[in-house]
């Protein structure tokens, strides 16, 4: 990670790369992107969801990507 901007608290701030970034669809989305009921996405057992709380989950694009391959 390169630090070159600065705040305007005058500290450096790390610079984020954007092929760094994960890319992350809620259940919605991918019942979507697969044209299904999101009742099928929750009954998938292929499928890891990264939870943020009881409430909040995600799944992750290369995951999907490599279960559709």
């Amino acid at each position: 990670m390169e630090t070159n901007k600065k705040s305007d608290s005058g500290r450096q701030q790390p610079q984020v790369n954007p092929a760094d970034e994960v890319v992350m669809l809620t259940r919605r989305q991918l019942a979507t992107r697969w044209q299904c009921c999101e009742h099928t996405i929750a009954r998938d057992q292929r499928l890891q969801p990264v939870r943020f709380n009881s409430r909040r989950l995600r799944y992750r694009l290369t995951d999907i990507i490599a279960l559709e391959n």
